[in-house]
């Protein structure tokens, strides 16, 4: 009798050595499974084993991180809330699932957590990370907020009035000279610019706020004070952010002065939704309808319409992106000579190098086709115009709050009235001030 007792827990204590053996062995399957992103085969793995072992702390923690990776945010809680229930003091377990509950926007609970994590001195790298989370969820929070950028900059203009390329022009009347006065201008300036943006919730956090929001531009110019240009633009309206859309209906109001006096004011509504099926794509409907009040020339007085579309794409962990855009426009004038429409597409990129520093392009050509000619004007035919710009710019990040920009912005016109021909070549260094 003795002797089957002996012989039975030999049998059992080599049963637990093999299953242990084999726990262990798909427990290593699974971690690696996780750490070459495989996170189905992972929360596979650590799901069966659960199943087997629900007491073991190493495979509930393991199939937290497995389901976080998976996007299974619930599961990883539920997990991670079991690791807890064995080791309160498991402060690894507590970040992890502080960033779950972060990410299913259950703020005021990832808060908690993320404070009792700190109440414990972690090390300085966790300490930050944990405050740069808690900040985050402030923001997240929080029913207003309010964000700027103060641009102060120095350029060379080698063309601040748009004088035309040839001193001589074709006309109606035969070839005339160009007035000396009229010929392209080169000159250095500085500017400033300024842009805000605010919005409060008036609803659901994330769902319906109030944005508002201006932007300013002024330069000075050292050669020629008469072409130094002032523009203002403010905007209010409506914002609704959905899990991956946003949607957006501002008024605005546009104010440009040139020459010391005011050239045009204008009014209008500038509609727009982004949609992101992924995050990597987003598509981008943008709409505008507004009234152009020309001060000095009521002839140009116009309702003006645009409607374009614009595909975005990010790539890489550094999350560049390039962005192609079409935009159809109409402009009904007063009078015919000024009324036109046209089309333009563009092309954009952006590339977040090492050492905080952000290379950037732009490419844009547009095409207006005008109506007719005006009773007394110099040109055969109605105009046509056809427009290349194109921006290239490096910017460095000095700090959080500020940082250098350096950019060359180039703009060739080519019309079928040669007055109109014109290039343009503007450099621009700057230091900015974000708040």
């Amino acid at each position: 009798m003795r002797r089957s007792i002996l012989l039975g827990l030999a049998v059992f204590c080599a049963a637990s050595v093999c299953g242990a053996q084999s726990w262990r062995g798909r427990f290593d399957e699974g971690q690696r499974a996780l750490e070459r992103g495989d996170a189905n085969q992972a929360f596979d793995a650590f799901s069966d084993l659960f199943r087997e072992y629900p007491e073991a702390p190493e495979i509930s923690f393991a199939l937290g991180l497995a389901a976080y990776a998976k996007g299974k945010y619930s599961h990883a809680a539920f997990a991670f809330e079991r690791v807890l229930m064995h080791n309160p003091a498991n402060d690894r377990a507590r970040l992890e699932l502080a960033r779950t509950y972060y990410a299913m926007d259950q703020f005021e609970r990832a808060r908690r957590e993320f404070e009792k994590v700190l109440a414990h001195n972690p090390p300085p790298k966790v300490r930050k990370n944990v405050e740069r989370y808690l900040l985050r969820i402030r923001e997240q929070t929080r029913h207003w907020d309010v964000w700027g950028r103060l641009d102060f900059g120095v350029f060379h203009d080698d063309n601040v009035n748009y004088g035309p390329n040839a001193e001589v022009v074709a006309t109606i009347l035969g070839p005339l000279q160009v007035n000396s006065n009229s010929l392209p201008l080169a000159s250095a300036g500085c500017s400033v610019s300024l842009s805000l943006l605010a919005y409060y919730d008036v609803g659901m956090k994330q769902r319906w706020s109030l944005v508002g929001g201006a932007d300013c531009y002024r330069n000075w110019i050292e050669e020629d004070p008469l072409y130094e240009t002032l523009y203002a633009k403010l905007y209010g309206g409506f914002q609704h952010v959905g899990g991956r859309s946003r949607l957006q209906l501002p008024l605005k109001f546009e104010y440009l002065e040139f020459a010391h006096e005011t050239l045009v004011q204008s009014y209008g509504v500038a509609p727009a939704y982004l949609a992101a099926p992924s995050p990597a794509w987003h598509w981008i409907t943008s709409s505008s309808l507004e009234y152009r009040d020309y001060v000095e020339a009521d002839a140009r007085d116009a309702f003006c319409a645009a409607l374009g579309e614009t595909v975005r794409f990010h790539f890489t962990p550094r999350r560049h992106n390039v962005a192609l855009g079409l935009t159809g426009f109409y402009e009904a004038a007063d009078e015919q000579a000024y009324a036109n429409s046209g089309w333009e597409t563009s092309l954009a990129a952006e590339f977040l190098l090492p050492w905080q520093t952000t290379v950037y392009s732009l490419a844009r050509y547009r095409r207006t086709c005008y109506e007719g000619r005006a009773a007394l004007d110099m040109r055969e035919t109605a105009r046509r115009d056809t427009q290349w710009q194109v921006t290239a710019g490096l910017s460095k990040n000095l700090s959080r709050a500020c940082g250098l920009d350096a950019k060359c912005h180039v703009v060739q016109n080519r019309s079928t009235f040669d007055l109109y021909d014109y290039d343009r070549v503007i450099a621009t260094l700057g230091v900015y001030v974000t708040f």
